[in-house]
């Protein structure tokens, strides 16, 4: 079964979800491994992040789901153009079903 009205949206759910699961590993590595290198990266890709509380940690929870719909739109996006564009027009199958 496929969505035809929305091709957007399982991958840009299932981008969201990988990134959202990607920042909570990476928090919970910061908690345990705080001397690691990379954790600043958190403060990089998120404005104004702090690991203080649990409203900072919402606020990247949401902001890394939003970041990953972003992405995940883009990708179908580019994904759809080019096969609009590098598909044969004399072939009857289409690779953007």
């Amino acid at each position: 079964m496929t969505n035809t009205k929305c091709p957007y949206l399982h991958t840009m759910f299932a981008m969201c979800m990988t990134f959202m699961t990607l920042y909570t590993l990476c928090v919970v590595g910061w908690i345990f491994f705080p001397d690691l290198a990379g954790h600043e990266v958190l403060t990089v890709l998120i404005p104004k992040f702090q690991f203080l509380d649990i409203v900072n940690f919402m606020y990247g929870f949401i902001m890394t789901g939003i970041y990953g719909a972003v992405i995940g739109g883009i990708y179908v996006f580019f994904s759809e153009l080019a096969c609009k564009i590098f598909q044969p027009s004399s072939s009857s199958s289409s690779c953007c079903k």
